[in-house]
């Protein structure tokens, strides 16, 4: 009985202690997870990246905790983690410097096994010293943050850093070309299709912003093509946002509006953000084209999505509004009304100035000045506000959508009040800017193509899905194609100094610079070509005189020109004329008959000519299928070797 008692007393301790000792384990664990409990759920937030909706009040609640939990701790792993959040706090409080110091710290713990960790602690001191205006640091961090990314196969991740990067700083209104070189630089690191045409189309908007129109289109292109080649519907949506924005930012508003409908219409864009993007375009295009009807629609859409949006971003997207709609009633007389928008979007960019549109602060100088000028009517006053703007955006190498509209206000301002030197200075800007002569791509076709593409897609969406990836697929193709191989198209509102460029001074006719580009738009096309000379013309001006000459060379292009309505009549260099028809080779002969018989009824007296007693022509004529340039100047080589023919064998007369 005793033994029993004694056996049964050594199991009760053993018993004991085996609890006591579970419990101070469980307890310990509690304790170990209770000093980074706060740490830990922050860190997730960044890694789930949700850590943006978070609101002021919580992000110090986060950092109160936080902060006890570091100094309860002595472990490296833990203080790491800890100075890192904090950190990140710090920065999205916008208290950059104190950032910096919780960021370095953390830098200082190494780890193993947390790659991704170590680089968001180097782009984020970049990002931080982007924000405190040192370049040089925050460069420094970034090829910290390239070289480790390189080493650990994070290119992707680096390749983020550097869009956001670069998004920051010209957000910040650093300049743009060194923006776009380095984001240039960090393409080869990039290994996902989507970031690939993140990057093209960041560059290609980069590039609007310079005014590089060309190189912005190049990059819309590849951003196009790597769509296609992925199969990639929702980036395509946001690739011909990109490209329709060229429309836009050179005032062709109509245009414009009907690719920018059809976007919608073909249900393209899914993300809030790009769908706000059209809606803002669609209410300033429509105000601009005087549809305030159709804006306020558009307003209503706006708002409605702008809501989805976190509060950042539509702090951004809120004062945007205000500026558009200040402007918008300002053009139309409601001075009241744009009054009270500006003054919301001035209140908004005061606590907010960091969280804007690029130029926000040269849209709200810019309609100032036109308000004051409702005011004063001093507008040699507010041509000089606008050039100082001109100069400021000049100097910054940024914002040339924006200089397109302020040399439009000073060419209308010029044009009211009777300036000719201003008018005369800026209409010729507007005209360099509106037919830039080294564009090799154009977007024309794209809204006729993609509205017959969302017409199919429409009908046959629902049993035909696997046909409407195919139908966007060809489109996609056919512009890609279409970009590189259409020359861009001289907008209707310049037609006037269209014309100065591409005619002749003295006859009218148009000139031989513009034959060559007419020889490549025709590219593909059977074209019949008439080379024309009048005879013994240096006879003519030698014994009549050059300006007798000159009214004989008015006459002949005048009645060329008459005769040959549906054809182009090109004055090719001195007395020699040439003309492109697409006719039938034997109407052209036709008329050719014609216009001689017209022309021996004008009797124009030349008694120094060897054939007659009135001026005649010698023609050469050839006719071909234009595959290729070259083509097009052996046509013209042809119809040459025949005009010299007419031209042996007795002059005042047709070879073909």
């Amino acid at each position: 009985m005793l033994k029993q008692t004694k056996t049964r007393n050594v199991k009760i301790f053993i018993y004991g202690i085996s609890i006591i000792l579970m419990i101070i384990f469980i307890f310990s664990i509690y304790k170990i997870e209770k000093g980074k409990v706060y740490t830990t759920r922050f860190i997730n937030l960044v890694k789930e990246e949700e850590v943006i909706q978070l609101e002021k009040e919580d992000l110090n609640n986060y950092k109160k905790q936080i902060l006890i939990e570091k100094n309860n701790t002595n472990k490296a792993k833990n203080l790491k983690l800890s100075n890192y959040s904090l950190g990140i706090i710090d920065y999205l409080n916008e208290n950059y410097e104190k950032s910096v110091e919780f960021l370095k710290v953390s830098e200082g713990y190494k780890l193993k096994n947390d790659n991704e960790l170590e680089l968001d602690i180097l782009v984020k001191l970049s990002l931080d010293y982007t924000y405190m205006g040192d370049l040089h640091k925050s460069n420094e961090y970034i090829k910290k943050a390239e070289e480790f990314g390189r080493n650990n196969g994070l290119g992707n991740e680096v390749s983020d850093a550097y869009y956001e990067l670069v998004s920051k700083r010209v957000d910040l209104n650093y300049n743009v070309k060194e923006c776009i070189e380095l984001l240039e630089n960090s393409l080869n690191l990039i290994q996902d299709h989507k970031r690939v045409i993140k990057s093209y189309l960041l560059l290609s908007s980069l590039n609007r912003l310079r005014g590089d129109y060309n190189q912005a289109l190049i990059y819309d292109q590849r951003a196009i093509g790597i769509s296609i080649d992925s199969k990639d519907d929702e980036y395509l949506g946001k690739c011909l946002i990109s490209l329709s924005e060229n429309y836009y930012t050179k005032r062709q508003y109509r245009k414009a509006i009907n690719l920018f409908q059809t976007i919608l219409k073909g249900d393209m864009i899914k993300d809030s953000e790009d769908k706000l993007k059209l809606y803002g375009y669609l209410i300033d295009c429509y105000f601009k084209t005087s549809n305030s009807e159709k804006g306020e629609e558009y307003k209503e859409k706006f708002l409605e999505t702008v809501n989805e949006l976190n509060p950042n971003t539509r702090i951004r997207e809120v004062m945007w509004l205000h500026i558009l709609y200040s402007d918008s009633n300002l053009l139309i007389g409601n001075y009241e009304v744009s009054d009270n928008h500006l003054k919301m979007a001035k209140k908004l960019y005061s606590k907010n100035n960091d969280k804007v549109h690029i130029n926000t602060k040269l849209l709200l100088e810019k309609i100032e000045i036109k308000r004051q000028y409702t005011k004063d009517k001093d507008y040699k006053k507010a041509i000089k506000k606008y050039e100082n703007i001109i100069d400021q955006i000049k100097k910054e190498e940024s914002g040339l959508n924006l200089y397109y509209d302020l040399v439009w206000e000073i060419s209308t301002l010029s044009y009211l009040n009777n300036n000719n030197e201003y008018l005369y200075k800026y209409s010729k800007e507007i005209y360099e800017i509106y037919n830039e002569t080294n564009i090799t791509v154009d977007t024309d076709s794209v809204i006729e193509d993609l509205n017959v593409y969302v017409e199919k897609r429409e009908a046959y969406i629902d049993k035909y899905k696997i046909y409407g990836l195919i139908i966007l697929l060809i489109l996609s193709i056919a512009i890609v194609f279409t970009i590189y191989n259409i020359n861009v198209k001289i907008s209707k509102s310049n037609k006037r100094l269209e014309i100065d460029n591409i005619t002749d001074g003295l006859t009218g006719a148009y000139n031989k610079r513009y034959l060559n580009q007419i020889l490549k738009k025709n590219i593909g096309k059977n074209l019949v070509f008439v080379m024309l000379d009048i005879d013994f013309f240096k006879s003519y001006n030698d014994n009549y005189g050059h300006m007798q000459g000159d009214e004989a060379l008015i006459t002949v292009s005048n009645l060329l020109r008459d005769v040959f309505k549906e054809d182009l009549v090109f004055r090719y260099g001195g007395e020699e004329f040439s003309i492109i028809s697409e006719r039938n080779f034997d109407f052209v002969i036709r008329d050719l008959e014609i216009f001689k018989k017209r022309l021996n009824e004008k009797n124009i007296v030349h008694e120094f000519s060897s054939i007659s007693d009135r001026i005649t022509l010698s023609m050469g004529i050839s006719k071909g299928c234009i595959t290729s340039f070259e083509d097009g100047e052996n046509l013209i080589k042809e119809s040459d070797r025949k005009l010299y023919e007419s031209k042996s064998t007795g002059r005042n007369k047709i070879s073909f």
